[in-house]
């Protein structure tokens, strides 16, 4: 079973939903009302209760408790068990004493009933929302067990935490699993079978899997990105926590081995090729290329105390302006254009904004417009209309899986890519510590068991999409308002 929690303002309106699904005319989709404590469903009924309700607790908002009970698909329940189920439900939660109304809808292929309740009881007391998706989770797990119901493991006890409610949703709805949820299969089981980190990236390649090691300007590796067969790259630390680069260093024992910097170096020539592609080395230019903007933004900045010789310092650093004019003549946006690419300037960094830039500069829009138009008037004539923005934000996946993924890459032949070639002279045989060799295994282990098994873990089939509640979205800022 899974419960779904909403927690919003409107209660008529969370009503008033249900009372159409009673009121449906496909009769065979008709919902049924199980049990109210309202004297009258009637609406102008209602809201006399409710006034009442909030005459007792005029400070709460958010006074609709509204959660729907979803039954596994195939499971055969009379309206009194149902019923049962939802009122324990009710008693688990903390709604003893308020008006409420469960309904049971059947307008989808499993079984599920809406509890639309007031927080406010009839004692003026208000039903707590803290820890409630916790809570709810905890209740949910013994009414499967009390009543026999089709189980689902904990979202909060399962081991792959990192799965979203989206990923969810798309498997269920097209029986696939996610690209995102088969690299972290992939990836998991490489790490856990490898002997050491040779082992790990062999074991990725023959799965079709590519790494390469973010580097700092000293080549140490500060990160992994992994990318599967179609292009789609994804950093380790978005597959989960125990994926991220420092975690897979440390299963192997290799945090700060003097050999790493040069192991790394390696891999990536190999993989170099295709993550160009992919724009990932085209990125990491920019980001150099950010990094060199900045300082001379900086530097122009603290040197001149006008518009306008802040715009000629910085184009005799080669950098162009290119401000963003509104009809009324404010400015409300910056671009500065260097080597050919355009940069916004908010992106190069948060204090450079244009109204960051304008209250250093101490600008007034009478005073220095004339500055700005020419500005744009050389930076327009150099350049003309159509110059490239620099990919500053660029994501690396999707977990929509919504079909507009990045363009597919090349297949990688893994023949030609055979297993070991990437090793060096001096990354052969020794121990796995700090200050040896790292460490090459020979032994391959059978291929990565199935990936249905795995998301089979952390979520039971025939569950239809609209009863999902995971931990993520829990989190979530933006939740639907009733």
């Amino acid at each position: 079973m899974i419960a779904k929690i909403k927690i919003g303002r409107d209660f008529i309106g969370a009503l008033q939903y249900n009372l159409d699904k009673v009121e449906s005319e496909d009769r065979s989709k008709c919902a049924v009302i199980l049990e109210t404590n309202f004297s009258s469903l009637q609406i102008d009924d209602v809201k006399r209760e409710l006034d009442y309700l909030t005459a007792l607790n005029p400070r709460l908002k958010r006074t609709t408790f509204h959660t729907s009970l979803n039954f596994g698909k195939g499971e055969i329940l009379s309206d009194e068990k149902m019923l049962a189920v939802a009122k324990e439900y009710m008693g688990g939660m903390g709604f003893n004493d308020n008006l409420y109304v469960i309904v049971r809808h059947r307008d989808t292929e499993h079984p599920h009933c809406h509890i639309v309740a007031h927080r406010t009881g009839l004692d003026g007391k208000t039903v707590s929302d803290s820890n409630s998706y916790l809570l709810n989770d905890n209740i949910v797990r013994g009414l499967e067990k009390k009543y026999g119901l089709q189980r689902v493991e904990s979202i909060y006890s399962s081991k792959n935490r990192n799965v979203t409610k989206n990923e969810i949703e798309y498997m269920l709805r097209t029986g696939q699993p996610t690209a995102k949820m088969e690299l972290e299969a992939g990836v998991s089981d490489a790490l856990g079978q490898a002997k050491d980190i040779i082992d790990f990236v062999r074991r990725l390649e023959q799965q079709g899997i590519r790494a390469y090691f973010k580097q700092d300007s000293r080549g140490k590796p500060v990160g992994i990105l992994l990318a599967n067969r179609k292009g789609i790259i994804i950093p380790g630390s978005k597959l989960g926590k125990e994926l991220s680069l420092t975690r897979i260093l440390k299963y192997f024992s290799l945090s700060g081995h003097p050999k790493l910097v040069e192991f790394a170096t390696r891999v990536n020539s190999r993989n170099s090729r295709f993550f160009q592609k992919s724009g990932t080395s085209d990125l990491d230019s920019e980001r150099e290329s950010i990094g060199s903007v900045r300082k001379k933004v900086e530097y122009a900045l603290a040197r001149n105390n006008s518009l306008e010789d802040f715009v000629r310092n910085l184009e005799g650093d080669e950098i162009h302006c290119l401000f963003n004019v509104a009809k009324t003549g404010r400015v409300t946006g910056l671009s500065l254009i260097y080597q050919g690419k355009m940069y916004k300037s908010s992106d190069i960094h948060r204090q450079l904004s244009v109204g960051k830039i304008f209250n250093k500069l101490n600008y007034e829009q009478a005073r220095d417009s004339a500055a700005v138009s020419a500005a744009n008037l050389r930076t327009r004539e150099r350049f003309g209309n159509e110059i490239p923005r620099a990919r500053t934000r660029k994501p690396l996946y999707s977990e929509k899986e919504s079909g507009s993924h990045f363009q597919a890459g090349e297949i990688w032949d893994q023949k030609a890519s055979a297993a070991g070639q990437f090793i060096t002279r001096n990354l052969g045989q020794g121990p796995s510590v700090a200050g040896g060799d790292i460490k090459q295994s020979n032994e391959v282990e059978k291929p990565l068991s199935s990936l249905i098994d795995r998301v089979g873990a952390v979520i039971t089939s025939g569950y239809h999409q609209d009863g999902l509640n995971t931990k993520r979205n829990n989190r979530r800022k933006n939740r639907p308002k009733l």
